[in-house]
């Protein structure tokens, strides 16, 4: 569940984030990082009264100036790096994969998870005997 404020009118909305839809996900994701990767970017110009230039930023171009923010914010939000968040060490890709295994599996219950965890246990103690008799 979510919070959204709405700052306006001083109010707020919640939102079930799990009862939605997979192409509303979808939406709210790409619209979501489309913000923030166009946010990151926004204060590197070639318009106003302060257009960028290479000369006064180590001889970077504009391109290569807007994609380094682009990049770098990207890079933030795969570690976890967002505003509000708790620090953590580095992404690990093999605790995101797990994560998504576990996530693809849905909600279940204390029993259904202490059982799904026994038979991982069980079949990690079988595969380390097959290793030893081998």
């Amino acid at each position: 569940m979510l919070t959204i404020a709405i700052r306006k009118v001083d109010e707020s909305v919640h939102v079930d984030v799990d009862s939605l839809p997979a192409e509303s996900v979808e939406y709210i994701v790409r619209y979501g990082l489309t913000q923030i990767l166009n946010d990151a970017h926004a204060s590197v110009t070639d318009k106003g009264r302060n257009p960028y230039n290479p000369d006064d930023n180590k001889g970077v171009s504009f391109y290569d100036a807007v994609m380094g923010r682009v990049n770098d914010r990207l890079e933030g939000i795969i570690e976890g790096r967002v505003p509000g968040a708790r620090v953590r060490a580095k992404a690990n890709p093999r605790v995101a994969a797990v994560r998504k295994a576990v996530e693809s599996i849905g909600p279940m219950t204390d029993e259904d998870f202490a059982k799904l965890l026994g038979e991982f246990i069980e079949s990690r103690k079988a595969a380390a005997a097959a290793v030893a008799a081998e």
